[in-house]
C-alpha cells in the first residue's frame, strides 16, 4: 500500500495495532476489484452476532438425560443453531429449568434441539413452557496480516475465500495471487504496476507462493490463470468510483462492528 508516496508495510502496522489492543482494517481497490481485511486481535468479544431480535417457541417436551433434548411445537420450525444459547420460562414439572441458564445448544433437528445440560436430577417435565434464545458474548479470534496474507483461506470464517460469483468459482484465490504480485512489486519498486510490468509481477507472485509453500504446505499455492492475472494487475493503479464506494460501504460496517455489535468480516 502506498500512502502519500510512501510504501506502507501493513504487517508492521498490524503488529503494532495488535500489541496495543487496537483494531486494524485495510482495504484497497485495484480498478475493477479489491480486498477488505479486518484484524481485531486474538480475543475480540462479539456481544450480538447477527443483530436479530431473539425468538421464542412453544415447548411440548423435554427429555431428561446427560444431554437434554427439547421438542418444540410442530406448527413452527425453530430457527436455533448449534452454538446458540437458550433460556426457559413457564415450564411445568421440570421447574428447575425455568429462569436459569442460558444453556448451550449442541445439536439440532427441525423440531428438536439438544442442550449441553445434565438434567438427570431434575423433576419430570409435564407440560407447556416457552424457550427463547439469548445473546451471549462470544470471543472471536483473528489472524494478523502476515498470516492472513500468506494463507487467507485459514483466516476466513468459512474455510474458503468469499465467492461473489459462483460461475467463477476459484476466482477469489486467483485475485489473491494477483495481490501477491502487486504488493511485492510495490515493495520492490515503490509504485503500482502497469501493463508492461505484468511479467515481473507474475514472477514475483510465483516466487512468493513457492517460498510460502516451503514454509507451510497450508499456505495458498495454486496454478495462476495468466489471463486473469494480467487483467487484475494491468489496471491496479486505477480507481473506479463505484467500486471504491462499494468497498467504502463494507469498511464503514466493519468499523461499527468493533463495538461488538454484529460479526466482523474474516
Amino acid at each position: 500500500m502506498i500512502i502519500n508516496g510512501k510504501v506502507l508495510n501493513q504487517e508492521t502496522v498490524d503488529n503494532a495495532c495488535r500489541t496495543n489492543g487496537c483494531g486494524y482494517i485495510s482495504s484497497q481497490t485495484f480498478g475493477p476489484w479489491g480486498y477488505a481485511f479486518v484484524d481485531y486481535g486474538d480475543s475480540h468479544m462479539v456481544t450480538d452476532a447477527d443483530g436479530e431480535q431473539t425468538k421464542n417457541f412453544i415447548v411440548v417436551m423435554i427429555e431428561k438425560g446427560k444431554e437434554t433434548v427439547v421438542t418444540t411445537h410442530e406448527d413452527k420450525r425453530h430457527i436455533y443453531q448449534e452454538g446458540d444459547h437458550v433460556e426457559f420460562k413457564e415450564v411445568e414439572g421440570m421447574v428447575e429449568i425455568n429462569n436459569s441458564g442460558p444453556y448451550k445448544i449442541i445439536k439440532t433437528t427441525k423440531h428438536t434441539f439438544t442442550l449441553e445440560l445434565d438434567s438427570t436430577g431434575f423433576s419430570d417435565y409435564t407440560k407447556q413452557g416457552i424457550v427463547e434464545n439469548k445473546k451471549v458474548a462470544k470471543p472471536m479470534q483473528f489472524h494478523g496480516w502476515g498470516q492472513s496474507f500468506k494463507n487467507p483461506v485459514a483466516s476466513s470464517a468459512d474455510g474458503m475465500l468469499a465467492v461473489p460469483d459462483l460461475a467463477k468459482f476459484g476466482r477469489s484465490d486467483q485475485l489473491h495471487a494477483a495481490l501477491y504480485g502487486i504488493i511485492n512489486f510495490v515493495h520492490s519498486t515503490g509504485k503500482y504496476p502497469a501493463e508492461a510490468d505484468v511479467a515481473q509481477c507474475l514472477a514475483l507472485a510465483k516466487g512468493f507462493m513457492d517460498t510460502n509453500k516451503g514454509q507451510d504446505e497450508g499456505n495458498l499455492h495454486l496454478d495462476i490463470e495468466e489471463d486473469v492475472f494480467k487483467k487484475a494487475v494491468s489496471y491496479s493503479d486505477c480507481s473506479i468510483s463505484p467500486m471504491a464506494a462499494f468497498f467504502g460501504g463494507i469498511i464503514a460496517q466493519e468499523i461499527v462492528k468493533f463495538t461488538g455489535k454484529y460479526s466482523p468480516l474474516k
